[in-house]
């Protein structure tokens, strides 16, 4: 990624997603520009009426209870 005349390492700059749990065995990241969250969602075949956003700490403990649940076995 370029921020002015640097060349940042990609790696580095989404580091902090780590921070956040075991996302990296369920989970993507997908950056889009001029759509809302919503309209980025529909356009993926998302269902409008189960859309909601959700802090990344909510997620994980979404994540987590999903995991421990008898849905993972």
């Amino acid at each position: 990624m370029i921020k002015g005349d640097a060349v940042t390492d990609s790696h580095e700059e989404f580091d902090w997603l780590a921070k956040h749990g075991p996302f990296y065995d369920v989970s993507c990241v997908t950056f889009v520009r001029s759509l809302s969250p919503r309209e980025a969602l529909m356009r993926l075949g998302a269902d409008s009426s189960g859309i909601e956003e959700v802090t990344f700490e909510k997620h994980q403990e979404r994540t987590m209870e999903y995991i421990d649940s008898d849905n993972m076995r």
